[in-house]
């Protein structure tokens, strides 16, 4: 009969040391996880590749209104870089006023419940690693744009603002030292306010994207 000793270990013939395998449990372990042959010299080589192609921008974030967030969107979209966002209830813009709004443009991003632009504002920053914002002329005071660098303040997020293609390796600098597999919100004036902003923000976007990639 078998004795069991403080603790609970089994002693007789059917006792083995905690953990240890049976010869015929180890054959099949070695053969679900070798660790010699041409499985593993294939693992380590996917290893690598995942490595070097570990992108320092993950994803693309904004909230779709006319401007400098499509701007991002598209330049993200053309180079192949996935988008995500929150946007207003009913996905609203100041060129959409009706339900799914912008969502037609943009199935991608998700609606706050708030059906105005503050929450989704908040929520773009919060959600992201870093807020970059296009803006030629300087921040306007009480306007959207100054909201986002309140609350990138707020949840402790790093931002930044650039006026255009110009600035790419001043960007890409920045980028390259927050870190990889970011996810960047995309911010700045809507297209009423600077015409000309969605054609920045789109040229900035698609020069430092396709830095990454190449």
């Amino acid at each position: 009969m078998e004795s069991v000793c403080q603790g609970g270990c089994a002693h007789g013939n059917h006792a083995r040391k905690r953990g240890a395998l049976t010869p015929e449990e180890k054959r099949r372990a070695l053969e679900l996880d070798p660790v010699s042959g041409p499985e593993v010299e294939a693992g380590l080589q996917e290893k690598e590749e995942i490595i070097r192609d570990r992108k320092h921008v993950a994803f693309v974030r904004a909230g779709a209104q006319t401007g400098v967030d499509r701007g991002g969107l598209d330049a993200a979209r053309d180079v192949g870089v996935p988008i995500c966002g929150w946007v207003p209830k009913g996905g609203r813009a100041e060129d959409a006023g009706r339900a799914p709004g912008l969502l037609r443009l943009y199935p991608e991003l998700v609606e706050t419940p708030s059906d105005w632009y503050m929450q989704r504002t908040a929520w773009n920053v919060r959600d992201s690693h870093c807020t970059l914002i296009v803006c030629a002329g300087g921040i306007e005071p009480g306007s959207g744009t100054e909201a986002t660098v309140e609350f990138a303040r707020d949840y402790g997020r790093p931002w930044m603002v650039a006026e255009g293609p110009a600035d790419a390796d001043h960007v890409w600098e920045w980028l390259v030292g927050i870190g990889q597999g970011l996810t960047v919100n995309i911010a700045g004036p809507r297209a009423s306010k600077d015409p000309d902003v969605y054609g920045l923000a789109y040229d900035l976007l698609t020069l430092i994207l396709l830095r990454d990639r190449s």
